[in-house]
């Protein structure tokens, strides 16, 4: 396939979201929905920026040993977001209906690739942060922008293939009812949470406890800690050759997960899914069927019925 051929069926894939979601707002209600989702967005979008022009300020007057501590743990802040939050959401995302595309002759890696784009939609506050810390770096030490900006550029690709290929994963995993309950309980959980930490008045212990197991961390083999290194200046090739690593393994994680998906038969994985399991008698069930073999019906199933009441 050359790359006109793969753009034009982008620019067709993209189209088609677009034309189910202006279809999706043809009712009153769903229009006033996007009105208030619109004016959420705003003040919620306006909250990352501000913090994006905190972490633009913060380098220009930090010493070279305070952003050593603060860099990495930005950073690994930024990867824990963005691949937590929208799997915990409850849509998990703008993503690709592949029960729709299935239709269209459109090829995997086109789809995959359009997969990424609207993974980085959902990581546009990350991707705020990291244009405020870079611009602060930038103006802290200009000439090291030529090395750290490939790099900012990797961290990115990064993130993205891996909320690919984490959102596709979970996807196929929540078809199981087992799985589904257990990742209800964990969103349940993650969303009261914070709120038991402030009520409780525990937020420094907590904290504590969640420094000293980032200390446990293999920091050196992180993608976070590579970037940081490279903002600040240590161009080691160790460096730029952890971070391809780390960007093949999440490509190759990514699309064979969306490949899967793609080959994956919901329909039949939810039906699969609701279909009760094979119960097998118990000792108490021919227990409860004794008067069925004394007694005539209606008798004996209201004595079993009662029976099986208490």
């Amino acid at each position: 396939m050359t790359g006109s051929e793969a753009a034009r069926q982008v620019r067709a894939v993209l189209g088609i979201q677009w034309l189910s979601m202006k279809n999706s707002l043809r009712r009153r209600n769903e229009r006033v929905g996007l009105v208030v989702s619109a004016v959420v967005a705003f003040f919620w979008y306006g909250l990352w920026t501000a913090a994006a022009v905190g972490l633009a300020v913060f380098p220009l007057w930090a010493s070279t040993e305070r952003l050593e501590r603060i860099l990495p743990a930005v950073l690994v802040f930024v990867i824990l977001y963005w691949q937590i939050t929208p799997l915990l959401s409850a849509s998990m995302g703008v993503s690709i209906d592949l029960r729709k595309m299935a239709l269209y002759p459109i090829d995997v890696k086109t789809l995959f690739l359009v997969e990424c784009l609207l993974r980085l939609m959902t990581g546009l506050e990350m991707v705020l942060l990291l244009s405020g810390l870079t611009v602060g770096m930038t103006a802290r030490a200009p000439r090291q922008a030529v090395v750290f900006l490939p790099a900012v550029l990797l961290f990115v690709l990064f993130n993205i293939l891996l909320s690919a290929g984490l959102r596709n994963l979970l996807e196929r995993l929540l078809q199981r009812r087992r799985f589904r309950e257990i990742f209800v309980f964990v969103v349940v959980m993650a969303s009261v949470t914070p709120q038991l930490i402030l009520w409780s008045g525990s937020g420094s212990r907590v904290w504590r406890r969640v420094s000293a197991a980032y200390r446990f961390l293999p920091q050196s083999f992180l993608p976070s800690t590579s970037l940081a290194n490279l903002y600040l200046g240590k161009s080691l090739p160790g460096e730029w050759a952890a971070l391809a690593l780390w960007c093949a393994a999440a490509a190759a994680f990514g699309f064979v997960q969306f490949r899967r998906s793609f080959q994956f038969d919901f329909a039949a994985a939810r039906t699969q899914a609701l279909q009760l399991p094979e119960r097998r008698e118990t000792w108490t069930d021919r227990l409860y069927q004794l008067p069925g073999r004394w007694r005539r019906d209606p008798l004996a199933a209201l004595v079993e019925k009662e029976m099986r009441y208490l």
